[in-house]
């Protein structure tokens, strides 16, 4: 239950961090897209970063 927690943490944290930047560069787009394209984006992000950090233990461990 915490690895999925800590997931969507890192996911909420992606979404949050891709709407600030999406805002701030001024795209004319409604708030429900801007949303959704968040959503997404954070969601790919979270995948990239728990497989790196998987990645990252795996060899971790190997080396020793």
């Amino acid at each position: 239950m915490k690895k999925f927690l800590d997931n969507m943490v890192s996911i909420s944290l992606y979404g949050l961090m891709f709407c600030l930047l999406i805002t701030i560069g001024g795209w004319k787009m409604e708030t429900r897209e801007i949303i959704a394209i968040c959503l997404i984006l954070g969601f790919f992000a979270g995948l990239i970063n728990n497989i790196e950090r998987v990645l990252r233990e795996l060899f971790d461990k190997k080396g020793k």
